[in-house]
């Protein structure tokens, strides 16, 4: 697996109908364009094979249709209020699963190696699942050296930007910024539950507050703690820099095991 930067988030998010996630996911990629590298033309994917990279019109004037399209999947029961007896999403649909799409900017790409994807996951009826988002943004190999300006960008104060911007819009339990490998490098999964340890992270389970208390890579941070193990994402790419963010971030990962705060998402 190839390598990427990745802008993560979680929250406990509300039911919706499909038309209100849709709103969301446009009023998203909106502002997030307007302070980062991200814009259109982008696409869209949904849950099937069926339904990969349909193109979103520039003016994002087919938004709603095309993407109403992708996240459609019969093999996923869709409810709604106007019309019981149908299976597939309308504007008013709701799902146990909620709905999910994920954008890239393919359009724009010449190599398919280096698009950027965001996944979002929203609305799930009965709140049996978590609301969250993923920017993907491959970036630590030599043909995506393209993408570094989400990582090393001045001018647009990148990424802490994009990190603040998530934690706005979303509210999140937690928000991370890490490098995928990294992450594969620190947790095992089925022991670190939604616990994404990066270059920042944001967290706001109790537990994992208490736990954390007198460590000095964390500081309080609006309704939680921020854990802060390097000074810019180019930590996960210096050797030296990363083994030494590595052992700061299995000291951390260690506290949270043995106080049993391994999932950031609990709330008590």
């Amino acid at each position: 697996m190839e390598d990427c930067l990745v802008f993560s988030a979680v929250w406990n998010g509300r039911s919706m109908t499909a038309q209100e996630a849709t709103d969301v996911m446009k009023s998203f990629l909106v502002d997030l364009s307007r302070i980062s590298p991200w814009s259109p033309p982008f696409d869209v994917s949904g849950r099937s094979k069926k339904n990969i990279h349909m193109p979103i019109a520039e003016d994002l004037s087919n938004f709603d249709e095309v993407v109403f399209r992708a996240m459609d999947n019969k093999d996923v029961r869709f409810f709604s209020d106007t019309d019981p007896h149908t299976m597939r999403i309308r504007p008013d649909s709701r799902s146990v699963f909620g709905v999910r799409a994920m954008f890239s900017d393919l359009p724009q790409r010449k190599l398919k190696k280096s698009m950027v994807t965001i996944d979002m996951g929203m609305g799930s009826s009965d709140g049996s699942c978590n609301s969250g988002l993923s920017i993907r943004v491959p970036f630590y190999a030599p043909y995506t050296e393209e993408n570094g300006i989400w990582a090393m960008s001045k001018e647009m104060e990148q990424p802490e930007a994009i990190f603040e911007f998530l934690i706005d819009f979303f509210d999140p339990y937690f928000c991370s910024v890490y490098s995928s490998a990294f992450v594969m490098d620190l947790v095992e999964w089925g022991i670190d539950i939604n616990s994404p340890i990066g270059w920042r992270s944001y967290v706001r389970s109790p537990k994992v507050v208490e736990a954390l208390v007198g460590d000095s890579h964390v500081s309080g941070y609006r309704e939680g703690v921020l854990i802060e193990i390097g000074d810019t994402p180019l930590v996960f790419k210096d050797s030296e820099a990363r083994e030494h963010a590595l052992a700061v971030a299995i000291e951390i990962r260690d506290k949270l095991r043995v106080a049993k705060a391994t999932d950031w998402m609990a709330t008590s």
